[in-house]
C-alpha cells in the first residue's frame, strides 16, 4: 500500500519473540508455544496461506484444496513445510489434556472456553477459538504497526511533530528509556491520534466479522432481519464513512481526533478496525498498547 521498499537485511533476534511467545502461550494455554523455534520454515508458507485465505471458498476448494494439491506436497516430501498443521496439532493436544485432567484452578483463556455460560462448546469450536486467540496478537498487531510507520514516513512533517512530542513527554514525565506502559501511552494525545487514524484507514482485519441477529430479530432502516440471520460489515468501508469521520474521511488526518473531544469519542465508538461488542478482536487492545 505504501510503496516502501523493505530493508535488505532480514535478520532479527528471536529473544523478544520467544519472550512474547512464552507470554502468549501462558495466557491462553498455560504452555509455551513450541513451533516458534521448531517450525521457522513454515512461517513463509503460512504467510502465503493468509493471502490465499482471501480467495472465495469455492475457488479454494476447486483450485487449492483438491486431492491432487493436497497429495503433491506429501509425495515430494514437503509435508512439514507448512506451520499450520503442527500448530493445530499442538492446540488439539493441549485441549484434550486439559479436558482429561479437568484442571479448574488455572484461569487462562482455554479454561474460559470450557466454562462457557451457555451451551457446552464442542471440541472443534474450542480448537478454533484457541487458535484464533493466539493468532489475534500476531499479524494483526504487526499490520497496525506498519500502518502507523508507513503513514509517518509518507508524512515527514507529522513524523517530526510526533518525535518532538515524544521527546517532550520523556523529559517532562520522566518516562523510561526502553518501554513505556499502556497508561503512559494514553497520556500522549498525538500518539493516540496517529494510531487510531492509521489503523482506521489501514485496518489489520479487512474481511467482514460475522454476527448473528438475536432470536427476537431486528429492523435496520426498514429492513427486517429475522433471528439467526448472519450479518457483517466491512471495516475498510465503515472506517471511511463520511457521516462518521467527516467529508475528508478518505484522508489521513490525525488532527481529527484532537479537535473536539465529544466528536472524537463519537468516532472512537464507531471505529470498526477490530469489530464491535463482546466479540471484538483482542488485537485491538494490543494495538493500543
Amino acid at each position: 500500500m505504501f510503496g516502501i521498499r523493505p530493508p535488505e537485511n532480514r535478520s532479527a533476534s528471536l529473544q523478544r519473540l520467544t519472550t512474547l511467545n512464552t507470554q502468549r502461550g501462558d495466557v491462553r494455554w498455560h504452555r509455551r508455544i513450541r513451533c516458534l523455534r521448531t517450525s521457522c520454515r513454515g512461517v513463509r508458507p503460512a504467510d502465503r496461506g493468509y493471502q490465499l485465505g482471501t480467495v472465495p471458498p469455492n475457488c479454494r476448494r476447486n483450485w487449492i484444496r483438491n486431492p491432487v494439491s493436497k497429495f503433491l506436497p506429501r509425495f515430494l516430501g514437503k509435508d512439514n513445510v507448512n506451520a499450520y498443521p503442527n500448530f493445530f496439532v499442538q492446540a488439539d493436544q493441549r485441549i484434550r489434556e486439559r479436558r482429561a485432567r479437568g484442571i479448574r484452578d488455572r484461569r487462562d483463556m482455554l479454561q474460559q472456553f470450557f466454562e462457557a455460560k451457555t451451551v457446552p462448546i464442542s471440541h472443534p469450536d474450542v480448537l478454533s477459538e484457541a487458535a484464533n486467540a493466539l493468532g489475534a496478537h500476531a499479524d494483526t498487531t504487526s499490520i497496525g504497526i506498519k500502518a502507523c510507520l508507513g503513514y509517518l514516513l509518507l508524512n515527514p512533517d507529522k513524523y517530526r511533530v510526533l518525535q518532538k512530542e515524544l521527546d517532550r513527554s520523556w523529559l517532562e514525565k520522566d518516562l523510561p528509556t526502553d518501554e513505556i506502559t499502556y497508561n503512559q501511552c494514553l497520556e500522549i494525545p498525538i500518539l493516540q491520534a496517529i494510531i487510531k487514524e492509521s489503523t482506521r484507514l489501514h485496518p489489520s482485519i479487512i474481511f467482514q466479522l460475522p454476527r448473528y441477529v438475536p432470536p427476537s430479530g431486528i429492523t435496520i432502516r426498514d429492513h427486517v432481519l429475522p433471528g439467526g440471520t448472519h450479518v457483517s460489515m466491512s471495516p475498510w468501508i465503515m472506517n471511511r464513512s463520511r457521516e462518521v469521520f467527516g467529508p475528508d474521511a478518505h484522508e489521513w488526518r490525525p488532527k481529527r481526533w484532537l479537535e473536539d473531544p465529544e466528536k472524537a469519542k463519537y468516532m472512537d465508538g464507531l471505529l470498526a478496525t477490530f469489530g464491535y461488542g463482546s466479540t471484538k478482536s483482542l488485537a485491538g487492545v494490543t494495538r493500543d498498547c
